[in-house]
């Protein structure tokens, strides 16, 4: 039974609202990284057709997931030899091994340097100047892709740590995650992106920060 004395009821209304106003704020906290499985908050801007990050989630939690309507440009030039291409992705989506070739399809991760990557069935293919050059990987599952080209413009590719390619390159060109070609956004989660001035002959050999070029934890903006 509550104490009849005002003095004592006031010291229990005034607890109990305290108590209500600490659990609200609470609730409403910023996300954390489990809240939003790893991935930063993004929107989309319309004028530009690119993602705004959010900067505080940046720090603490750098991966992207792309819904397949987005996309992020970087304002570095196109890649100069040497250069290394770190990059950690799963895909959000199955897509056929017999996805015919369209406007909005077979759906693009990223382009950078001298490469571009396709996801068809279950497998990315990388290409290049020539063609495609190689496939491999379990678009899945989280996989890690390396492209390095050294000074003389010798390229190779790595997949989950397996060197699926090594020759001459070209066609250099700027960095675009989330789309590919024409209208080929891409669906999944990019967990590291990240591009060394330095070449490596062996992806467990990826260069120091010091080499780093781009990161999208430090994503400059379009």
């Amino acid at each position: 039974m509550l104490d009849p004395k005002p003095d004592s009821l006031k010291k229990f209304i005034f607890s109990f609202l305290g108590l209500v106003t600490v659990i609200v704020l609470a609730g409403c906290g910023p996300k954390t990284e489990n809240d939003t499985g790893g991935s930063v908050l993004i929107e989309k801007d319309e004028a530009t057709d690119s993602i705004q990050l959010n900067e505080e989630a940046v720090t603490t939690s750098p991966s992207l997931y792309f819904d397949g309507t987005k996309v992020v440009t970087s304002k570095i030039p196109a890649l100069s030899a040497p250069y290394t291409i770190y990059v950690s992705l799963r895909s959000g989506e199955n897509i056929p091994a017999e996805t015919e070739t369209t406007e909005n399809s077979p759906p693009m991760p990223f382009l950078a340097g001298d490469f571009v990557v396709y996801q068809k069935g279950s497998k990315y293919i990388i290409g290049t100047k020539g063609g495609n050059i190689a496939q491999g990987g379990d678009s899945s599952d989280r996989q890690e892709i390396v492209l390095t080209v050294d000074e003389t413009g010798e390229g190779r590719v790595f997949i989950e740590g397996e060197e699926l390619w090594k020759g001459s390159v070209g066609d250099t060109r700027p960095i675009v995650i989330g789309k590919g070609f024409q209208q080929r956004y891409w669906k999944g989660t990019i967990f590291q992106f990240e591009v060394y001035g330095e070449s490596v002959r062996a992806p467990d050999n990826i260069p120091g920060k010091s080499a780093l070029l781009f990161d999208i934890s430090t994503l400059p903006e379009n």
